[in-house]
C-alpha cells in the first residue's frame, strides 16, 4: 500500500497536468481557439500572399516595363524649329548700295520608324524673306517634303530594328509563364505544409491516445497491487511506459507549433496570424482506384504540354534567337534607298496669309528625289563579337530547355511510381492498425487472465501506437504524392483568363 498512495499520487498531479494544458491550450496559447482551416483556405492564401508569388508579380511588372521602353524606338518624333538670320550684303560695286535681308524659318518635321525596317519622315518649311525698299518685296517659300529610307541589306524587314521589342516581349511573356509557375510553387508548397501541419496534429493525437492507455494501465495495475494480484515491482514499469509517453506527448506538441509555424511561412502570413492559425479541417483524401494504372506517356505529355516554366523556357529561347539574327544582320554592309517626294511654292508679298499662302495657292509640280546610299565598314570586330556573345548565350538557352524537359519527364516517372505506391501502402497501414488493435485487446484480456505479462501488453500498445504513427506517415505521403504529381504534370492549378484557380477537389484525384 505505501508504494500504490504514491502512484496515484503520481496519477493525480497527470491529471491535473492534462487539465492545466487544455486551459493553456485554449486560453494562452494563440490560435488555439479559432476557426478550422481548411486546405482551400491556405491554397488561396498561399496564390496572393506567399513571398514567391510577390517577387513574380515584380519581376513580371519589371519585364512589362523593359517591353514598353524598347517600344519606344517606334514612338514617332515631332521636331519643330523657329529661327531668325540677319544678312548685309552690297548689291553690285562699292559704291552700290547697301542691303539688308531678314529671313525668318519655321519647320515641323515628324519621324517615324516602322516595325518592318523604314523611316518616314514628313516635313514642313515655310521661309520669309525680307529686304530693305531697294530690292523686291517680300517673299514667302514654303517646302513640304515626305522623306522615305528603306533598308535593303543590313537591317532589311526590320530585324535589327524591331529585335529589342520582339525580345522583349517574348522575355515579358516568359516572366507571364514563370507567374503561371510561381503559383504552382506556391500551391505545392503551402499543399505539402498543411499535409505535414495535418500529419502533426495526428501524430500528437496518437500520442495523446497513447498516454491515455499508459494511464489508464497505471490504474488498473495500481489496483491489482492493491489487491494482492501483482507485485508492487510492476509498477515500475507500468510508471516508467507512462513517463515515456508524456514526453512524446511533448515532443508531438512542439512538432505542431513548428508545423504551424512553416505553414504560416508557405501562406505568406505574418507573425501574429500565424499564431493564430487554428486547426486543420480538410481531411486526408481516400486513394483513388485509378492511381494504380495511371498511363506515364500520357502524363509525361500533359505535362510537356502544360508546364509553365518549360513554356517560359521557350521564351527565353525565342528572345536569344531574335537577338543572334540581329546580331548577325549587322554584319552586313548598309545598303538603304532614299525617296523624298514634295513640292516647293513661293509667294510675293508680305503679312500673315502671305506667309502660308504657298502651302495651298499656285501649287507647282512635285519634286522627286531618289537616292542609294551604302555603308561598307572595313572592320567589323564590334558586330562579331556581338554575334559571338549572343549565339552562345542562344545556345544556353536551348540546353537549359532540353534538359528542363529531360528533367520533367523523369519527375513524372518518379512522381507516378510514388503516387502508385503510396496509394497501396494507405490500405495496408490502415489493415495493419486494425490488426495491432485487436492484439491489443487480446494481449489484456491475456494479461487478467494471467497469460500475459505486463511487457505484452506495453510492447502491444506500443506495436498499436507505431502502426497508427505508420498509417498517418502513410496517408500525409499519399497525399503530397498526388500533389506532386500534379505540379509536375502541370495541372495543380487551374489558369482561366490569366488568374489561378485551385481547389481542394482537384487535389482529391489523380491528373487525367
Amino acid at each position: 500500500m505505501e508504494q500504490v498512495l504514491p502512484l496515484r499520487r503520481a496519477g493525480a498531479r497527470g491529471f491535473r497536468r492534462i487539465i492545466l494544458g487544455a486551459i493553456w491550450c485554449f486560453c494562452v496559447v494563440p490560435g488555439a481557439a479559432q476557426e478550422p482551416l481548411t486546405l482551400d483556405h491556405v491554397m488561396q492564401a498561399a496564390l496572393t500572399r506567399a513571398t514567391e508569388m510577390e517577387l513574380a508579380r515584380l519581376r513580371l511588372g519589371a519585364a512589362a516595363g523593359e517591353s514598353l521602353r524598347a517600344a519606344g524606338a517606334f514612338d514617332p518624333v515631332v521636331e519643330a524649329s523657329a529661327g531668325t538670320a540677319r544678312q548685309v550684303e552690297q548689291a553690285g560695286g562699292i559704291a552700290s548700295p547697301t542691303i539688308e535681308r531678314n529671313l525668318t524659318s519655321y519647320r515641323v518635321g515628324l519621324a517615324k520608324r516602322l516595325g518592318w525596317g523604314p523611316l518616314i519622315q514628313p516635313a514642313l518649311t515655310v521661309t520669309h524673306s525680307a529686304a530693305n525698299a531697294l530690292v523686291a518685296d517680300p517673299v514667302a517659300v514654303a517646302e513640304v517634303d515626305l522623306g522615305i529610307v528603306m533598308p535593303l541589306h543590313r537591317d532589311r524587314w526590320g530585324i535589327v530594328s524591331r529585335s529589342a521589342q520582339l525580345a522583349a516581349n517574348a522575355r515579358y511573356s516568359a516572366e507571364g509563364h514563370a507567374l503561371e509557375h510561381s503559383a504552382e510553387g506556391a500551391v505545392l508548397q503551402a499543399v505539402t505544409t498543411y499535409w505535414r501541419y495535418l500529419s502533426a496534429t495526428r501524430q500528437l493525437a496518437v500520442y495523446e491516445a497513447a498516454r491515455s492507455r499508459a494511464e489508464r494501465l497505471v490504474d488498473e495495475t495500481g489496483a491489482l497491487v492493491a489487491r494482492d494480484e501483482r507485485p508492487p515491482a510492476d509498477l515500475n514499469h507500468v510508471a516508467g511506459n507512462l513517463a515515456t509517453k508524456r514526453i512524446a506527448v511533448l515532443a508531438a506538441e512542439q512538432a505542431v507549433v513548428v508545423a504551424r509555424r512553416d505553414l504560416g511561412l508557405a501562406m505568406g502570413l505574418p507573425a501574429h496570424e500565424t499564431r493564430r492559425l487554428g486547426s486543420p479541417a480538410t481531411p486526408f483524401a481516400e486513394p483513388d482506384e485509378r492511381e494504380g494504372s495511371l498511363d506515364l506517356s500520357r502524363l509525361t505529355a500533359s505535362a510537356l504540354d502544360n508546364r509553365s516554366d518549360l513554356a517560359a523556357a521557350g521564351d527565353r529561347v525565342r528572345a536569344e534567337m531574335v537577338l543572334a539574327d540581329a546580331a548577325r544582320s549587322q554584319l552586313r554592309s548598309r545598303l538603304d534607298l532614299a525617296l523624298s517626294i514634295g513640292y516647293t511654292g513661293s509667294e510675293t508679298g508680305d503679312g500673315f496669309g502671305r506667309l502660308f499662302g504657298p502651302l495651298y495657292t499656285q501649287v507647282p509640280g512635285m519634286n522627286l528625289a531618289l537616292e542609294l546610299r551604302y555603308d561598307l565598314p572595313i572592320h567589323s570586330h564590334r558586330a562579331r563579337g556581338l554575334l559571338a556573345a549572343q549565339n552562345a548565350l542562344y545556345e544556353q538557352t536551348q540546353v537549359v530547355e532540353r534538359d528542363l524537359a529531360r528533367t520533367i519527364t523523369i519527375d513524372v516517372d518518379v512522381a507516378e511510381q510514388a503516387l502508385r505506391r503510396a496509394s497501396t501502402t494507405v490500405g495496408d497501414a490502415a489493415e495493419a492498425v486494425a490488426l495491432h488493435q485487436a492484439t491489443v485487446e487480446s494481449e489484456k484480456i491475456k494479461h487478467q487472465l494471467g497469460d500475459a505479462t505486463l511487457f505484452d501488453v506495453i510492447h502491444a500498445e506500443d506495436a498499436l501506437t507505431n502502426a497508427q504513427l505508420g498509417e498517418v506517415r502513410a496517408r500525409v505521403e499519399h497525399a503530397t504524392a498526388r500533389a506532386v504529381l500534379r505540379y509536375h504534370t502541370g495541372t495543380l492549378v487551374d489558369f482561366r483568363d490569366g488568374n489561378p484557380a485551385v481547389s481542394t477537389d482537384g487535389l482529391n484525384s489523380p491528373p487525367r
